[in-house]
């Protein structure tokens, strides 16, 4: 018997940084579009942090989603840094549009709510520039130039690179890979269920740009609800964790984050103070 169909917003419980580089995120993203795939999900948002992400995904499965997400993320940062890490996902049901719009908003503005960038449409690591791509000047992806002139379907990449970047998944040959990185949003995410949402680009830009006040209400009120942990962890900062873990692995090279001394530690937490950072960020980057 088929399960009922239906729209989650999905986030993890923030506690240490998860992506360090930016390769984290780029493999990240490649493993969201591979799980998706595998389990004939939907992505019709995501937005990826240092310390969690947020996914608005359409599923009639959405345990065996969230069970590889999480397993694909795992293996990937226990494979990179050695170290076992705790992803805690949970989901809301999302019944209609108006819940929708507001729960997308919440995703794409995410990181202008954490103090990442000013506007949604700077930050590189959100489905937030495929929307209305024909009609919005767009931002570069990542730290590359877009659009690249080295694109390749799944198939075009060599099995090793192909098994780094999806797991053990096989991705559609629809899916285009930027410069041998990235999977590109706009051949896996939904776009265009969003933008029949938004319904035209100025209404898009218009709550991409006001006031987060009704989707802090509607994520807020429920003190249980996963995403109210989500403001116990800051990322305000003078150093972003991107630029916090790139000093600490830099120094402690060729080790792992997980095999730093306690005296490197202390010589690490001073260097990152005189830097900027806060006990914070000092303590979800080591």
């Amino acid at each position: 018997m088929r399960k009922e169909i239906k729209v989650y917003h999905i986030c993890n419980l923030p506690h240490k940084v998860i992506f360090r580089d930016e390769d984290d995120y780029l493999v990240s993203i490649c493993r969201l579009a591979a799980c998706a795939f595998q389990t004939g999900t939907e992505v019709w948002a995501y937005s990826f942090m240092s310390t969690h992400f947020h996914l608005i995904v359409r599923t009639d499965d959405i345990e065996s989603f969230i069970k590889m997400f999480k397993i694909n993320l795992s293996r990937w940062h226990n494979h990179k840094y050695n170290a076992h890490i705790r992803v805690n996902i949970g989901k809301r049901e999302l019944n209609d549009e108006g819940a929708i719009r507001i729960a997308t908003n919440y995703v794409l503005k995410n990181p202008v709510h954490h103090g990442l960038v000013e506007v949604a449409s700077r930050y590189p690591y959100s489905s937030v520039h495929i929307y209305f791509r024909k009609h919005i000047a767009r931002e570069p992806y990542y730290q590359g130039e877009y659009p690249s002139k080295h694109l390749k379907s799944p198939c075009e990449l060599g099995s090793g690179l192909r098994r780094r970047l999806f797991g053990s998944h096989m991705p559609p040959d629809t899916y285009k890979v930027q410069d041998s990185r990235v999977v590109l949003p706009e051949t896996f995410v939904n776009d265009k269920i969003i933008e029949s949402l938004y319904k035209s680009v100025r209404n898009f830009l218009y709550n991409m740009t006001k006031p987060m006040d009704e989707e802090i209400r509607m994520f807020g009120k429920d003190k249980e609800s996963i995403n109210s942990q989500e403001s116990r962890v800051s990322l305000f900062g003078k150093l972003t964790d991107i630029q916090a873990c790139s000093i600490i692995d830099k120094y402690i090279h060729p080790k792992t984050y997980t095999q730093v001394t306690s005296d490197e530690k202390a010589i690490l937490s001073i260097m990152l103070r005189e830097k900027g950072s806060d006990k914070f960020q000092i303590e979800r980057c080591l």
